[in-house]
């Protein structure tokens, strides 16, 4: 029977470290797994940011209980209801969608949904395997017990006050959320503290806006199922924003933050049924770089425009990505990544209309 202690121990601290390594990969990767939240539409920008958030600090916490066992019963219940609803969650997924990566382990490990069915499902067998641990339980603390035989006990506080654990789990939760909240703040929350007045150039931008040699427009993009790729073609035309209100976003193709920039617009377009028409695209690379970027922000229905590197960096002070609201052919408003809300852009667009 010591062996089952020591083994079912182990498998305990070993499910609550998977806890907390999940936890920080999602933090790191924030707003990749932000953005993946809002995929789905549950939610409007601002409260994905805090939903997403109090996810990590969940499975944090959840974590530093399975691993110092403490209030172990219900934190087990906790855990099993959380498996089994994620691995729910991740079957309708891979039935309807085609995610490459459901951010169970962030960026750094990047597992289909699929996969992270049977990885949750090997938890909750490893879950019921340690559901009642048996006594006495093995570690770092020698006791004596009632027979004078020496036990010890592995991160299994019992002999402390229902208050001392109280208070510990109280503190561990504070941390956790500072953690995901103050070093990982809410981007719309930056946006407010460090604003800028000046986003772009505005005679760089009246220059380009009134020559159409600064701009090639991408015609007829499309995707290729074969070689999965997207092709265009490639047309000199002037950018027309003369009457109407439109969201300019001024993209370099090899930008990381610029394809998140783009997932995030394109899903804030589509859950407010906005006329794709009202986004502009100005980007520059290569052909190739510009049809990946494309093809994995899937955004080929809007209305790309190829722009000279020079052209963009003078317009924008090099900052990537950067978005300008139009109206007339007037910048009204600029910002950069942290500054996208979806009551701003909706709010924008409906206002014209």
């Amino acid at each position: 029977m010591k062996g089952l202690q020591i083994i079912q121990s182990i498998v305990r601290m070993l499910v609550g470290v998977m806890f907390i390594v999940a936890a920080v990969l999602k933090l790191l990767s924030i707003d990749n797994f932000e953005i993946y939240i809002f995929s789905f539409q549950f939610l409007n920008l601002s409260l994905t940011a805090i939903a997403a958030r109090c996810i990590i600090a969940f499975e944090m916490l959840l974590g530093v209980a399975l691993l110092f066992k403490f209030f172990y019963k219900q934190t087990w219940w906790t855990s099993m209801l959380m498996m089994m609803g994620f691995t729910v969650f991740l079957a309708i997924v891979a039935a309807f969608r085609n995610d490459a990566n459901c951010h169970c382990f962030g960026d750094l490990i990047p597992i289909t949904p699929i996969s992270s069915i049977f990885k949750n499902l090997f938890i909750i067998a490893l879950l019921f395997f340690i559901k009642n641990p048996k006594q006495p339980r093995i570690g770092i603390k020698n006791k004596k017990d009632e027979s004078e035989k020496s036990h010890f006990q592995l991160f299994a506080w019992e002999d402390y006050s229902k208050k001392f654990k109280t208070w510990s789990i109280t503190a561990s939760s504070i941390v956790t959320l500072l953690v995901c909240f103050i070093l990982f703040p809410p981007n719309y929350f930056l946006n407010k503290l460090f604003s800028k007045n000046e986003y772009v150039m505005t005679q760089i931008y009246e220059q380009a806006y009134t020559d159409s040699s600064f701009y090639l427009q991408l015609n007829d993009i499309q995707y290729d199922k074969i070689k999965d790729t997207v092709t265009f073609n490639k047309d000199t035309g002037r950018l027309s924003m003369d009457n109407g209100r439109y969201v300019v976003a001024v993209y370099s193709s090899g930008c990381k933050y610029c394809k998140q920039s783009s997932e995030l617009l394109r899903t804030i377009f589509e859950r407010n049924n906005l006329d794709p028409m009202q986004l502009k695209v100005l980007i520059w690379g290569s052909d190739p770089s510009i049809s990946k970027f494309i093809k994995e922000t899937k955004t080929n229905a809007y209305e790309f425009r190829k722009i000279s590197p020079f052209l963009a960096l003078d317009m924008v002070h090099g900052s990537f990505p950067t978005f300008i609201l139009i109206e007339n052919g007037e910048i009204v408003e600029g910002f950069d990544y942290r500054g996208i809300s979806e009551n701003r852009i909706v709010g924008f667009i409906s206002e014209g209309k």
